[in-house]
């Protein structure tokens, strides 16, 4: 029982705290710029076809999270060229006005 109740009060690790090692490697025998080439072509893809399906679904994810990227950055790129062109003609109404 006394042992029970030491436990309780020990202080428990924190993961911050844990050594866990080395960096996971790759999956896969692909280096960082051979992914990144399946990654941007599809053409290199169906040529390497067939690929395991645990890469085909990773390089999925990974067209789907720059393609995610990309589009929010279009977005944002249009709502400053909204808010300039507000700003203008805010401008020009002001002038006018006077």
């Amino acid at each position: 029982m006394a042992k029970t109740i030491a436990v309780k009060h020990t202080p428990v690790p924190r993961p911050e705290d844990l050594d866990i090692g080395p960096p996971l490697k790759q999956m896969y025998a692909y280096s960082q710029a051979e992914f990144n080439e399946l990654v941007a072509s599809e053409q290199v893809c169906q040529s390497l076809h067939p690929l395991p399906v645990g890469l085909v679904r990773t390089i999925a994810k990974e067209r789907a999270k720059l393609k995610a990227a990309a589009d929010s950055e279009r977005l944002a790129e249009k709502a400053k060229e909204r808010e300039a062109s507000s700003i203008l003609l805010n401008q020009k109404s002001d002038q006018t006005g006077i």
